[in-house]
């Protein structure tokens, strides 16, 4: 019996205020040998609720729809309908994101439990998450850091264009979305319409936040083809390595870049895709957008949504300290 799972049995009853209880059992023998030499097995119970819990490591994490059949093997092996999580001392963000996103529980101890048969997502600060009601469009995700970066407050939309990755008429679009949600002014006489908006940058961002979702769509762990090539044109600084630019915390992994999904399609072939985190790779984040930049960095504020839910005390810092140094008078 390894000590995880006495770990995970303590961790679990002391959020959810009830005891789990848990017995090892073995795989069937019908099952692939990977599945007794890379995991353990273990039958748990908790609110009358049966489940079983996998414990295994993510250091070479398998892909998605690979983690999904072998979910579905255990099941059919054991021939049982219970839920099925995963159990792993540590899990990166990448991973913990692409789980949350296609409804694979999982239980990282004393980091993150996501458990959603019983209905609950903990991070360690035991907060619950609760999914927004309402959400920006990525198109008008985009246009809201355009206006971030407007010197006025009356937003016209022939100057916005100039800035925009968006169609004009993203942007008239946009400029409604954020006005219905209350986030902007909104002034009609006649045909004419103007937006505009009274709060000071700092408190429009701080409004917007709670509509704002993570524009990472797929994240990829990839070599390039010819030694030493980044395409600069099109991937910017992303992930750790732009906040290392931007704070104190140096970035001890590979680097990360991000790309908007079309640009991707235009590169992708000038690398190799890997299911492993090395030296050798860099980390792709593949947006629903065009990026938002400074330079050749991610805005710090389009860093702060991406790294927000991360666990990790050291990213946590850095992005405190984003926040407290940003100069929001720039935009003024």
């Amino acid at each position: 019996m390894s000590r995880m799972i006495s770990i995970a049995q303590e961790y679990i009853s002391r959020i959810m205020g009830n005891k789990m209880t848990y017995r090892e059992i073995g795989f069937p023998d019908k099952l692939p040998v990977y599945f007794t030499r890379e995991y353990a097995l273990y039958e748990c119970s908790l609110f009358n609720v049966k489940f079983l819990l996998m414990e295994g490591s993510f250091d070479e994490v398998p892909s998605i729809p690979a983690l999904k059949k072998r979910l579905e093997l255990v099941k059919t092996g054991l021939d049982v309908v219970v839920p099925v999580a995963f159990l792993a001392e540590q899990i990166d963000w990448y991973t913990r994101s692409a789980l949350v996103k296609h409804n694979i529980s999982f239980v990282e101890p004393e980091k993150q439990l996501y458990l959603p048969f019983l209905g609950v997502a903990f991070t360690d600060s035991f907060s619950l998450k609760k999914p927004a009601t309402e959400e920006l469009s990525p198109a008008t995700q985009s246009l809201l850091f355009t206006i971030l970066g407007s010197p006025e407050k009356n937003l016209i939309v022939k100057e916005l264009e100039k800035e925009a990755s968006i169609s004009r008429m993203s942007i008239y679009r946009g400029l409604d979305e954020l006005a219905d949600l209350g986030l902007l002014e909104r002034d009609k006489v006649g045909k004419h319409v103007s937006w505009y908006f009274e709060l000071s940058k700092e408190a429009f961002w701080n409004s917007a936040k709670k509509f704002l979702i993570d524009p990472v769509v797929a994240v990829h762990y990839a070599i390039p083809k010819r030694s030493c090539y980044i395409p600069d044109k099109h991937l910017v600084l992303a992930g750790e390595s732009a906040l290392e630019k931007y704070s104190l915390i140096s970035n001890p992994g590979p680097e990360t870049f991000a790309v908007s999904s079309k640009e991707w399609s235009l590169i992708k072939e000038e690398f190799e895709l890997v299911k492993y985190r090395d030296e050798s790779v860099v980390i792709i984040e593949v947006w629903n957008q065009k990026p938002p930049v400074r330079g050749n960095i991610l805005h710090p504020l389009a860093l702060y949504l991406t790294l927000k839910d991360e666990v990790d005390e050291r990213i946590q810092m850095g992005l405190e300290d984003i926040m407290t140094e940003y100069d929001w008078g720039d935009a003024e």
